[in-house]
C-alpha cells in the first residue's frame, strides 16, 4: 500500500517561549484550569499525521495562537503487506490461474 505522512513546519511568534508567554486574548477555561493549570503552552507539533486533515487541524490550533504553520507531505512511501496479505493475494493470482486454465480445456 502506498502512502503519504505529513508533518508540520511551524513558526512560532516572537517571545513565544517566554515564561509569561500567552497569545493576546487567550485566557484558561475552567476544563483547561483544572486539566492543566493557569500558564499557557504550546501543542505539540512533532508529531507525524497520517492524514491531510489531521494535520490540518493541528496547525489551525497552533495558527490561532499566532504561529505560523506549513504542513509538509512525505515523497509516497511503500507499508510492507502482512503475511495474510500477501498470502490472500496469492490465493486469488492463483485462482484466476486456475479459472484461465479451464477456459483453455473447455
Amino acid at each position: 500500500m502506498i502512502k503519504n505522512v505529513y508533518r508540520l513546519e511551524v513558526k512560532y511568534p516572537k517571545g513565544a517561549f517566554d515564561d509569561d508567554y500567552a497569545p493576546e486574548g487567550w485566557a484558561p477555561n475552567d476544563f483547561f484550569s483544572e486539566h492543566y493549570g493557569q500558564e499557557f503552552f504550546w501543542p505539540c507539533a512533532t508529531k507525524i499525521y497520517h492524514s491531510r486533515s489531521t494535520a490540518r487541524s493541528r496547525a489551525h490550533l497552533l495558527e490561532r495562537f499566532g504561529a505560523t504553520v506549513t504542513i509538509r507531505r512525505s515523497v509516497p512511501i511503500t507499508w510492507e503487506y502482512s503475511e495474510a496479505e500477501v498470502l490472500r493475494d496469492r490465493v486469488a493470482e492463483l485462482e484466476e490461474f486456475i479459472t484461465e486454465l479451464k477456459a483453455v480445456n473447455a
